[in-house]
């Protein structure tokens, strides 16, 4: 017959036969029934589960839930690494590997050495390497891409020499390699460092000190070999002190209490990749830089804050005051939006578009705005406008973006801003019929015109502008563009070569000009671009002729007339500025 013994959950974990010792499913031995000998390996169990097993290698047939104290290993490796500021010029400022009672030969090269060991430290070195990081940014990433190659059972040091440095891939990798350190390294500097890791477990042991600390930096581990159930891990690394004479004190820190859970050894609660909660904490703060730490009774950040998660606040935040701004005007683009104290603004999160959000941003005019709430008020960060979407909008093709839905009077209202920057305030004529000058009014105010400046020649010209420059299309017996600057009296300017005709009509979307029509190029427009000087170049066909005609924009679409060619069939046809296209029938 055989007895079932069961776990805590009622699962049967083996099945003994009268008169054995069971000792293959568990760690300790188990008996059948009528058993004779028994009290060496009942005192045996005893003594292992007071003691939760401790050694240097793990027990056999753990069950999950068995608690393992592991104990560190017994061969000792010492790495130190040197800065340029530490005992310069002496023998004291060499960087060192140290395994057991030997010394590893490693050069005194500027740059990190990187030495690979097989699956232990007394094992042949497979490479040493020595890059120069601080001197070459090839460097950093020739190290970054070696300690990628380093295998799961082989084990690295790393040590500096005079001076390192890091660039992102480098980071990156040491990311991965789950340093605690690297982090703190910045460009390129005097920073002493030492690092020992394994493929397996990354970095287990490293020292990173301050480029002006004057010192070195110091790492060690002790072993037993590569296998994690021999002791080998983050668990294994020693602390250690600088002693005032220069020597150094080893300080082993407790073996560590590990727990099984069904695949592999873990880190008891008190630890987190070797390090205790203390340690960590004090980790984390040394990340956090501020001037006045503050805890949850609260205190004072000083400085910018950036937060990569949500900010949930459990009260209102108050600013200590008002502030008007000016949410643009023809010389003014907005800047920011300040609370006021005694008033609310519900922000939205991001691209998620909150029901209760208020205001919103765009980068750019063809954002879309589909998706944002009817009621909220949305600014374009490159023009400086504002618009409120109307509590009626229905979306379509013709308003789901910024500047179409700024040109739909119907679901939007324009609160702020310069819609294309044209409403200026100057009226502009630039030349007429075989005079060139250039007058000027203040829109606002009615007066007489004022000079402004002279063209090269007057003419029956088309003109439009950008609200920064003003061009003027073929002036007469001159087939070029002339252009000058709005807000500074001055005389025009060439811009470029004219391939239309005289007497035809302009219209302008703030970025591109086209000019439909004109003297012997009656069915043809031509375009510019207001930026960049550069000669017209074909925009497309009229489908119709035009020649002393008019055109309208609406920061969209260009409308023109017949004009004089309108005599026996009156029609408008129109074009999208922003694209080349031929011109589409409009009406009549």
């Amino acid at each position: 017959m055989s007895i079932e013994i069961r776990n805590t959950s009622n699962e049967v974990v083996t099945a003994i036969d009268d008169g054995n010792i069971e000792s293959a499913s568990t760690s300790i031995n188990l008996f059948g029934k009528g058993t004779e000998t028994y009290l060496k390996e009942i005192n045996e169990n005893f003594y292992a589960l007071l003691e939760n097993f401790a050694s240097k290698t793990a027990p056999t047939n753990p069950v999950v839930g068995q608690v393992w104290y592991a104990k560190k290993g017994t061969n000792l490796v010492q790495v130190k690494g040197t800065g340029y500021n530490y005992q310069r010029g002496t023998s004291g400022n060499h960087r060192y590997l140290k395994i057991g009672s030997s010394t590893i030969a490693v050069k005194q090269r500027r740059g990190i050495a990187l030495v690979i060991f097989g699956n232990n430290f007394s094992s042949s070195i497979k490479s040493i390497g020595y890059y120069d990081t601080y001197g070459s940014n090839a460097a950093r990433t020739q190290l970054a891409r070696k300690l990628a190659t380093v295998k799961e059972n082989e084990m690295f040091v790393m040590l500096s020499f005079d001076a390192i440095g890091t660039n992102t891939e480098l980071n990156k990798r040491m990311d991965s390699l789950k340093s605690q350190a690297w982090h703190k390294v910045k460009g390129r500097n005097r920073y002493p460092y030492t690092a020992i890791g394994t493929g397996k477990f990354g970095i287990i042991s490293e020292d990173l000190q301050d480029p002006g600390a004057k010192t070195h930096s110091f790492a060690q581990v002790a072993f037993t070999d590569l296998e994690a159930k021999k002791g080998m891990g983050s668990h294994t690394a020693l602390t250690h002190v600088v002693n005032s004479d220069g020597t150094i004190t080893i300080q082993a820190k407790n073996d560590n209490i590990l727990s099984w859970n069904g695949d592999s050894w873990g880190l008891s609660a008190t630890t987190i990749d070797g390090k205790s909660l203390t340690e960590l904490r004090s980790y984390i703060l040394s990340g956090v830089d501020l001037s006045v730490k503050f805890d949850t009774t609260g205190g004072t950040v000083n400085g910018s804050v950036i937060l990569k998660n949500e900010l949930q606040p459990k009260k209102d935040i108050i600013p200590t005051g008002n502030e008007i701004q000016d949410l643009g005007s023809p010389t003014k683009k907005y800047k920011s939006i300040h609370l006021s104290a005694d008033k609310s603004i519900y922000m939205g999160v991001g691209k998620e578009f909150n029901k209760n959000s208020f205001v919103y941003t765009v980068e750019k005019e063809t954002d879309s705005v589909t998706n944002v709430p009817a009621g909220s008020l949305i600014l374009n960060r490159a023009t400086g406008e504002a618009i409120v979407k109307k509590a009626n909008f229905k979306a379509s093709t013709a308003n789901n973006t910024f500047r179409k839905l700024s040109q739909d009077s119907k679901y939007a209202a324009v609160i702020g801003g310069n819609n294309y920057n044209f409403k200026g305030d100057k009226g502009i004529w630039m030349g007429s019929w075989r005079h060139g000058r250039i007058q000027k009014i203040t829109i606002s105010t009615p007066s007489n015109a004022t000079l402004f400046g002279n063209m090269r020649v007057g003419g029956h010209s088309a003109g439009c502008s950008d609200a920064t420059r003003g061009l003027s299309f073929h002036q007469h017996n001159y087939s070029g563009i002339q252009y000058m600057t709005i807000s500074t009296p001055m005389n025009a300017v060439n811009f470029g070569r004219f391939y239309g005709g005289w007497s035809g009509a302009a219209a302008s979307d703030g970025t591109r000009a086209v000019v439909f029509g004109g003297r012997y190029h009656y069915s043809i427009s031509h375009y510019v671009l207001f930026a960049t000087p550069m000669n017209s170049v074909k925009n497309g066909d009229l489908g119709t002729t035009a020649h002393w005609n008019a055109a309208v924009s609406d920061g969209s679409k260009a409308i023109f007339d017949r004009g004089r060619m309108d005599q026996n069939n009156n029609q408008f046809r129109y074009v999208t500025i922003s694209t080349p296209a031929n011109a589409i029938y409009f009406g009549k």
